[in-house]
């Protein structure tokens, strides 16, 4: 099975491609929804955003009803 690269300057060449692909699609968002479109950005995660989206994954794991302890 080939696995695909996830270094940080494959991320950053996705990034770049998906923001050119949006800013696209939502050029006539406002006019098309009668609102501005939110902001939804692509960010390499930091330490501190690391950790919270672990913290948040066992929280929702241990409230599966499949979890097993």
């Amino acid at each position: 099975m080939d696995q695909l690269s996830y270094s940080a300057a494959w991320l950053s060449q996705w990034r770049d491609e998906i923001t050119d692909a949006v800013s696209s699609m939502i050029s006539n968002f406002e006019e098309t929804y009668g609102y501005e479109p939110g902001t939804n950005e692509v960010q390499v995660a930091d330490e501190e955003a690391l950790r919270a989206a672990r913290d948040y994954g066992r929280q929702l794991l241990s409230q599966s009803p499949y979890h097993n302890d």
